[in-house]
């Protein structure tokens, strides 16, 4: 029966595509992108098969539908010199968002066109794309299966597509091989991530799909590590997307990672070889079943079984240089300079620094180019470079160091000309030295009417809140009274002040005057928290705990050797009241510091930069983003620094009060 099958699926194939066998593989790769680094190593994979020719990158689906997974994988595409490839957004919604998204849907860092409102839907993309394939396709799925169980069920002229087929005739006429990385045959009673994700789709394909499925399994890719020798993060999406993967080298540090998806996309194109050289035996034909009750892996020998999986055979170590070579491998794109691009570490205003300046060489579409040029540089009102003229390196890009002395109120225009003939435009960025006591938000709450308070900082462009639900002014008095069930401030947008001016100097602090409307809370309570709900923040100063109600101070930093949510948590406990306190925190790039009415109460090591904040997550008070947590008391005064307060300032702070007649910077 086996045998039939395989010979009808072939027979079909044959018939249908009398294309020649050198020609490039059709591929559809099929990925959740977010949760891991290896989706984008996958992506690499894929572009670098198609850069010799071997495949030809017809099409992503994304299986997560997270608000950046559309644009974060189309930044890879058009690195790779293909932004004509479609992406198909998931019609199961799996809302992942993950560590390195944001970051690559950053078109000022990478560009991109496809957004989530932008794409099509998986099922359309799945049936147009093999509608259309002249020769057989290759799907391989490195994420859930989703979509693909969706498009199998659906039928003909969906969504009136016009397509005579069903999703199962589509599948049996038009894909030759299927490629899923999925399950664990080597301990089948493993929670594999893929699969446990969506058992019922996982059970749905096992089941109905038309032709052989190849299992690429958890333990292929365990064993093989890649990604540290990926390199340019600030113009390879790839390498952005393993170094801000906590996974992988730490957060903020490019680093090896399994690579269960680049295995599956190998076996995809080059099946069980590469260069000759044997990577992976299958096992005997079989069934796959995942149980109902779990998502373990159940495989049983049958010789009418349409299922095989990947068995290691060449040495975990040798087929991760193999596919290390084909991640690092740049893009094969023969595009001709027109311009450079001038960026700063920081956009900022700075208090004198030495700061790191790069010019990238462009195409005219914004996509880098990879040639060595000689680069001059120059800048207005002063300042000095580490060298006037410097090279592109292998990746079009060169850095220098700009070394600003000025304390006072400066702006410099910072230029990078070609040393050449002359024919790349030179570009400029903008540098601006401030004079400031580390002041950057400051909310005195001396409004008294309507419902947005004033950052009152004169720092950059005003962070300003607006007041929801039970916020209210508390009469009489300069502060809002929060109820603790409805009542929250919010910034109008992302925080990207905080953002700039924190990471660069990699140092903070948040001050408070609060009045607890009671001294024991849960939750914890947030009181200040930059962050985007109760897994992903930048900081948060709160009140109480997660397990219990409490009186005590809590404090979450997120660095680069922490999880997304900032722990683990920082306590000072049994330390709150009902009364009009002070409280303080403090990091100083090393050490954390929590202080109440002028002395310290708590304090702990935290090691790691701030280099993986999150620039897209707004300012609140009183409350989570997603509206939990929420803290009850009155705000009289909230500051924010860019600089660690020392205890003796901070004793100072608490000693002059409230700001009087709420003045800003009558204190400061």
């Amino acid at each position: 029966m086996k045998a039939c099958i395989a010979f009808c699926v072939m027979l079909t194939a044959v018939a249908l595509f009398p294309a020649a066998a050198s020609e490039p593989v059709l591929l559809i790769v099929d990925t959740d992108l977010a949760p891991d680094c290896d989706d984008a190593g996958a992506l690499a994979v894929a572009h670098y098969l198609t850069n010799r020719g071997e495949a030809e990158l017809i099409g992503v689906i994304t299986s997560t539908t997270g608000d950046y997974i559309v644009a974060a994988a189309d930044a890879i595409n058009h690195y790779y010199g293909r932004p004509h490839i479609p992406i198909g957004l998931s019609v199961v919604e799996k809302n992942q968002v993950g560590d390195y998204t944001p970051a690559l849907a950053d078109t000022g860092s990478f560009p991109s066109q496809q957004t989530n409102e932008t794409a099509y839907d998986s099922t359309t993309l799945y049936r147009k794309l093999l509608h259309e394939a002249e020769r057989p396709v290759r799907i391989v799925v490195i994420g859930y299966q989703g979509p693909l169980s969706a498009f199998l069920e659906s039928e003909a002229n969906h969504g009136a597509d016009g397509i005579a087929y069903t999703g199962m005739e589509l599948a049996e006429q038009k894909v030759d091989r299927l490629v899923l990385m999925a399950g664990n045959f080597e301990r089948p009673g493993h929670f594999e991530w893929n699969v446990a994700n969506d058992l019922a789709a996982a059970q749905n394909v096992a089941e109905n799909w038309p032709g052989e499925i190849i299992y690429s399994g958890y333990e292929i890719g365990t064993r093989i590590r890649t990604g540290e020798a990926l390199t340019h993060p600030e113009i390879n999406p790839v390498a952005m997307a393993y170094k801000l993967y906590g996974g992988a080298g730490g957060r903020g540090v490019i680093g090896n990672r399994q690579s269960w998806d680049q295995a599956a996309v190998v076996h995809a194109v080059r099946g069980n070889h590469s260069g000759g050289e044997r990577l992976w035996n299958l096992s005997d034909y079989g069934t796959v079943v995942f149980n109902e009750s779990s998502p373990h892996t159940v495989f049983t020998v049958d010789s009418d079984g349409r299922h095989r999986y990947k068995i290691e055979h060449m040495n975990p170590d040798e087929v991760a240089d193999i596919i290390e070579e084909m991640m690092v491998a740049p893009p094969a794109i023969d595009n001709e300079p027109s311009r450079l691009r001038v960026t700063v570490n920081t956009s900022a205003p700075v208090v004198a620094a030495d700061l790191e300046v790069t010019a990238q060489l462009e195409d005219e579409k914004g996509r880098p180019v990879f040639e060595s040029r000689a680069v001059n540089w120059s800048a207005t009102n002063g300042g000095s470079f580490s060298s006037s003229q410097t090279a592109t390196d292998s990746h079009g890009r060169t850095t220098v160091t700009f070394t600003v002395a000025s304390q006072e109120d400066v702006e410099h225009v910072v230029t990078a000309t070609d040393d050449a003939d002359g024919s790349i435009t030179g570009d400029s960025a903008l540098i601006t030295t401030r004079s400031t006591g580390g002041l950057i938000v400051h909310y005195l709450f001396n409004e008294g009417e309507g419902s947005i308070v004033a950052d009152q900082s004169g720092v950059g462009d005003p962070l300003d809140l607006e007041m929801f639900g039970g916020a209210r002014w508390l009469e009489g008095e300069n502060a809002i009274l929060l109820d603790g069930s409805t009542g929250y401030l919010r910034s109008k947008g992302a925080a990207k002040k905080l953002h700039a001016l924190i990471t660069f100097a990699g140092k903070f602090t948040v001050e408070a005057w609060v009045a607890p409307a009671d001294a024991i809370q849960g939750g914890p309570a947030r009181i200040v928290t930059y962050s985007q709900d109760s897994g992903g923040r930048n900081f948060t100063l709160a009140q109480g705990h997660w397990e219990e109600e409490n009186n005590a101070i809590a404090l979450r930093l997120r660095t680069t050797r922490t999880d997304n949510n900032g722990m683990p948590q920082l306590n000072a406990t049994d330390v709150l009241t009902t009364e009009l306190q002070h409280i303080v925190a403090t990091y100083d790039g090393s050490m954390l510091r929590i202080y109440r009415n002028g002395s310290e109460v708590a304090s702990e090591e935290r090691v790691g930069t701030l280099e993986t904040w999150n620039s897209r997550f707004p300012l609140l008070l009183g409350a989570e983003a997603h509206l939990a947590s929420y803290w009850a008391g009155a705000l009289h005064e909230v500051a924010i620094y860019d600089r660690d307060l020392s205890a003796s300032e901070v004793a100072e702070r608490h000693d002059a009060g409230v700001s009087p007649f709420g003045e800003s910077g009558s204190v400061r």
